[in-house]
């Protein structure tokens, strides 16, 4: 059987069940509050020990792209983990995670000027989209890290798009892993720390957020989006091999 499907029979009921035990138990403590947990490092976990493999595996010549990627992966791992209790860390590890993608890409990618005006547009268009829609961050000391943390994943999705042009394979599934990957931050945003603004909108996400009703069909895309997208990073390593 081929190493990716195995791969993706390991995780879909893995992720599957990080999925409903998060919703099952959403806002319950102790024990019912680590069960989701564990089935979320799991999750991350095949995605990455797949990953170490492959890495072992690899030819020379893509080493050193196959360890930053992995090195990004393990970094995804420890902000799952920090972002089951405070968010800040857990953008801190997904941050480091990203430009550890960043200079994977720049690794491999010989049209790396076409990502500035790229970079560009985007800014432009998530700048546009989020004046269009009123949108606000519920907490003003989160506008510095967002606005950070925008600017990294922006710059991973860039280059990612200038990739395939290099390496067209492996370049096109690291550039579907970064799309999925951004789709998935982009609704974790709306489902969690963005509000409609003004006082009584903020009041209302607040109260979603503490009793864990937040919109959950939504919120399910977007956690299978961050297991497409991190796993496809970890199946470009093998395919650039």
């Amino acid at each position: 059987m081929h190493p990716v499907i195995i791969m993706y029979i390991l995780l879909a009921p893995s992720a599957s069940l990080f999925i409903y035990f998060k919703h099952k138990f959403a806002g319950q403590k102790g024990l019912k509050k680590i069960v989701p947990i564990v089935f979320k490092a799991l999750s991350t976990g095949i995605i990455l020990f797949t990953a170490i493999y492959w890495t072992k595996i690899a030819p020379e010549s893509v080493r050193t792209y196959a360890n930053l990627i992995t090195a990004g992966l393990a970094l995804g791992l420890a902000g799952d983990m920090a972002i089951c209790f405070n968010i800040y860390p857990g953008m801190f590890f997904f941050g480091l995670g990203h430009i550890a993608y960043i200079i994977a890409e720049l690794k491999v990618s010989e049209k790396v000027l076409w990502s500035i005006p790229v970079f560009i547009v985007l800014c432009l268009l998530v700048l546009t989209s989020y004046k269009i829609s009123k949108l606000k961050i519920i907490k003003r000391k989160m506008t510095i890290p967002i606005i950070i943390y925008t600017i990294i994943i922006l710059s991973m999705l860039s280059l990612a798009i200038t990739i395939p042009f290099s390496i067209i394979c492996s370049g096109i599934i690291l550039l579907l892993g970064a799309v999925f990957f951004t789709a998935s931050d982009s609704m974790l945003a709306i489902n969690n720390i963005m509000s409609l603004g003004g006082q009584e909108g903020y009041n209302n996400l607040k109260r979603k957020m503490i009793l864990g009703s937040y919109n959950n069909k939504l919120d399910v895309v977007c956690l299978y989006f961050y297991f497409i997208g991190q796993s496809l990073f970890a199946v470009s390593i093998y395919f650039m091999g």
